[in-house]
């Protein structure tokens, strides 16, 4: 398995299925709109210790960037704010969330 993704520590198996599950999209979804195979969304979102704030994403740095910016492009922001994590939804980006 890959080495964690480390520069963003907001970028955890959580914040990647919240913001999926704000814009409605599956799986297959995400993975179509990052250029990635579903397996790898899956394998992705998956973590052995669920509730861990300090879980990290497993995979190459080149698709945990594929992945954050098609949700960004959806209209989805990641942060952390000290211990706080915050998945957030553009509503002004609404209409890119719709096919």
């Amino acid at each position: 398995m890959p080495d964690p993704v480390k520069p963003d520590l907001a970028f955890t198996p959580a914040t990647l299925r919240a913001g999926r599950a704000m814009l409605g999209w599956t799986q297959p979804r995400l993975a179509e709109e990052a250029g990635v195979s579903v397996r790898t969304v899956k394998a992705v979102e998956t973590t052995t210790s669920p509730g861990d704030d300090t879980e990290t994403l497993r995979c190459r740095p080149a698709t945990a960037d594929r992945l954050r910016r098609a949700l960004g492009r959806a209209g989805i922001g990641i942060a952390r704010h000290g211990k706080v994590l915050a998945v957030t939804l553009d509503t002004d980006a609404r209409r890119l969330r719709r096919r």
